[in-house]
């Protein structure tokens, strides 16, 4: 069972961060075409620079979402593998909570994955508006660690949580529509 569980972090990281890396890098030349000031209730031609702009901000909260949901998992993992904080520096000192934290494989890589969700949030901005790009990553961000904790945390996640979450999404599904 412990072998399966490394297997599937190993297969999680080897596609997640490589493939937001992979997005950021071939969308970053095409952010001149501008952002979006407004969407209206019309038929966007496809190939517009307004089509464009709008795939490539959903692109980029896509991108921010995995990242971000990856960076979150790992940080969590990597803090309950450290183990508490508070008694760890009462015991040793606060050179060896910064040593072991830092030493951490699972804590680096959810620290380039939270750099990776932000660059990829900049992005986002550059194309989209705030109060699309902002709500839609944070909520749909949500929704994600939701899911990831109980998948790969195994953490109990009652039915109040899911009920939030369910009322996010519909919350994303109105501000995208």
């Amino acid at each position: 069972m412990k072998s399966f569980l490394s297997r599937r972090w190993r297969l999680l990281l080897a596609w997640t961060l490589p493939t937001a890396c992979a997005v950021g890098c071939i969308l970053s030349p095409l952010r001149g075409y501008g952002a979006v000031s407004r969407v209206v209730a019309q038929k966007i031609p496809l190939g517009s620079p307004l089509h464009i702009s709008v795939v490539y901000t959903w692109s980029a909260i896509l991108v921010i979402v995995v990242a971000s949901v990856v960076g979150d998992v790992l940080l969590a993992r990597a803090m309950k593998q450290v183990g508490d904080v508070g008694e760890l520096r009462r015991r040793v000192g606060i050179f060896a909570v910064i040593g072991r934290t830092l030493g951490n494989p699972n804590f680096l890589l959810g620290v380039t994955a939270m750099a990776v969700a932000f660059f990829s949030l900049l992005f986002a901005l550059s194309w989209g508006d705030v109060s699309l790009v902002a709500p839609a990553a944070a909520s749909l961000t949500f929704i994600g660690n939701a899911v990831a904790a109980k998948i790969f945390l195994h953490e109990r996640v009652d039915r109040r949580r899911w009920i939030a979450a369910s009322l996010v999404a519909a919350g994303v599904a109105l501000l995208a529509g």
